[in-house]
């Protein structure tokens, strides 16, 4: 497997006493890391649970940095042998080129049934980020846009 995706784990957040929650997808940064969704982990009832992409074992996580009101990013924390990873360099894109990119997750649209319970199971797609799509004269935007190389479910 890739570097990339050695660092992609899915992401469980119980929310309430039934035992259902949330599921998304996150990004081992280094050192027990994990970058995922404010979406996927606010209002977690307990520990939020992690697992490497392909693997079947779940591990415990602690919500480090539940993000800020105004975006949509969260810090876990796992046990740091969870992968053996170097610390991956973050930045921003400047310019108005398009730029090439890739995403791994766990859409709702790969959920598949079965008799032990729902799984779901990855997604990858390719595409380009344009950052001259989806921009308001005058406001800064996080968002992004990308153009999707081929068919998504």
């Amino acid at each position: 497997m890739s570097d990339a995706t050695n660092r992609v784990v899915q992401v469980f957040a119980p929310i309430g006493a039934d035992g259902r929650g949330r599921t998304g997808a996150g990004y081992l940064l280094g050192d027990g890391l994990v970058l995922t969704a404010r979406h996927v982990i606010e209002d977690a009832s307990g520990p939020c649970e992690v697992r490497a992409l392909g693997a079947r074992g779940w591990v415990s996580a602690t919500v480090l940095w539940p993000g800020a009101a105004d975006g949509d990013g969260a810090l876990l924390r796992v046990d740091a042998s969870f992968a053996e990873v170097d610390g991956v360099r973050l930045g921003r894109l400047v310019g108005d080129d398009r730029v090439a990119c890739e995403a791994t997750g766990f859409p709702w649209a790969q959920l598949e049934r079965r008799d032990d319970g729902p799984v779901r199971k990855s997604e990858h797609v390719v595409g380009e980020i344009d950052r001259l799509s989806g921009q308001e004269l005058g406001v800064a935007s996080w968002l992004l846009t990308i153009h999707v190389a081929g068919s998504a479910p």
